[in-house]
């Protein structure tokens, strides 16, 4: 059995938008990806609302993704491929982010799954990281997520393709989620059934060509 950690964010986690509540497995993409797969895989979800790459969040405790990487690597372990999914909280304005800034502490997550020493026995997994779909246009005035800016709108469109050039300097795989789904129109930052399901189609296909 092959055993996948999907590790992100609130649309890992399978957030709704304006409700708060939670997708349920068989709508959320890693759910759907799971059942795409089969049995041969296995789907560990490691998804938590506000997880940031490396910045810690003074209004939501243990939210820094570097912090708990380690940890969650050790307890999943064996682990054959790692999906990291990660951005679009760097892109508050509370962080003042830039682009630039965030596809590094993307690298520094990248180095930690890299040299982490998983013990005898244990190989060292793939990785895959996924660029998050840009914010939409009106997130600078989403009443439900009033946390960005003009900024972090500009800033979620180039991530793409720093995360891509990133990819290659790492030798990692690469994924755009923004080219299969986007933000939703409720809220601008999280997504639509519609766009799980695009985002779980897609992923299948990576998966089968990484593993």
């Amino acid at each position: 059995m092959k055993n996948i950690l999907c590790y992100g964010d609130s649309n890992t986690f399978g957030f709704i938008p304006v409700s708060g509540k939670r997708y349920s497995i068989d709508e959320r993409w890693t759910g759907i990806l799971q059942k795409l797969l089969g049995n041969e895989y296995r789907i560990i979800e490691e998804g938590l609302n506000g997880r940031t790459t490396v910045f810690e969040d003074p209004s939501k405790a243990g939210r820094n993704g570097k912090a708990y990487l380690e940890v969650c690597l050790e307890s999943h372990k064996p682990i054959d491929l790692i999906i990291i999914s990660l951005g679009t909280n760097d892109l508050k304005t509370k962080f003042s982010a830039s682009e630039n800034v965030i596809a590094q502490n993307m690298r520094r997550l990248i180095l930690t799954v890299k040299n982490y020493d998983y013990g005898i026995g244990y190989n060292k997994p793939e990785i895959l990281i996924l660029a998050p779909a840009p914010l939409g246009y009106k997130a600078d005035i989403s009443e439900e997520l009033a946390e960005f800016d003009k900024n972090s709108i500009a800033a979620s469109k180039k991530l793409a393709f720093k995360y891509q050039f990133l990819s290659k300097q790492e030798n990692v795989y690469f994924f755009d989620i923004g080219s299969v789904a986007q933000s939703s129109e409720e809220d601008q930052v999280h997504f639509t059934l519609a766009s799980h399901l695009n985002i779980a189609n897609a992923l299948y296909e990576e998966v089968k060509n990484i593993l």
